[in-house]
């Protein structure tokens, strides 16, 4: 760089220099799930952007299974939305990651860049530490078959991992069903695989293949953004 400061992170890792912003947690939020159905309950979170150009980063996870999945509405706010098969009861946990100018703390550090911006001050909370979890390479290990379980507590970009082929044993249809990553929390450890967003109807249904989209899941350690 051409002058300033650079702050690492432990690894030893630069994440900001006079000419970026670092992407930091701007928002987060939670809400209980509704049982829509005797096979469906959802949860969604909104959450406003600062602006229309910063890079949107949403981990998420539920207290149940459920697949997850993400938009920006009409507003230019993003929405996540948690879907469970069973009807269960969950809560959903959204955390919000993206480019914003701060506010300026009555005391402590700040960094501005060579334009005069504020880009950091010792209250943001940088994004940091992102892992990956399976091989895109592999088939079974990724997508709509990774099936991971970490210490601690995780959330998931939440993206599609592929579609479920079912077909009914009566009347011979099949029918593809949608799948999502799901980031379940139980407590103590988070389960990371693939769930789906649509009930299939309940017996008489019967496995009949898979198309994978071979995705690695994006995990953040919570932990340390609640």
């Amino acid at each position: 760089m051409d002058y300033g400061i650079m702050i690492v992170n432990d690894a030893g890792n630069p994440f900001i220099t006079p000419q970026s912003v670092p992407i930091s947690l701007y928002s987060k939020g939670s809400a209980n799930s509704i049982k829509l159905s005797s096979g469906n309950s959802s949860a969604t979170v909104t959450l406003a952007r600062p602006n229309n150009w910063g890079a949107v980063i949403p981990f998420a996870y539920t207290t149940q299974p459920c697949a997850l999945k993400a938009s920006v509405d009409a507003n230019n706010n993003l929405v996540v939305t948690a879907i469970n098969i069973l009807a269960a009861s969950f809560t959903l946990s959204v955390f919000l990651f993206t480019e914003f100018t701060p506010t300026l703390p009555d005391y402590g550090f700040a960094s501005w860049n060579a334009a005069g911006d504020l880009v950091f001050t010792n209250e943001m909370k940088v994004l940091t530490d992102i892992q990956t979890l399976g091989n895109p390479a592999s088939d079974t290990d990724s997508g709509i078959m990774l099936d991971k379980t970490l210490n601690g507590r995780f959330a998931v970009v939440p993206q599609m991992t592929g579609v479920i082929h079912w077909r009914n044993t009566v009347a011979g249809n099949i029918v593809q069903i949608p799948n999502g990553f799901s980031a379940y929390f139980n407590g103590s450890t988070t389960r990371v695989n693939s769930q789906a967003y649509i009930f299939t109807g309940g017996s008489g249904w019967v496995q009949a293949g898979y198309s994978n989209n071979a995705r690695a899941a994006i995990v953040l350690d919570v932990s340390k953004y609640l």
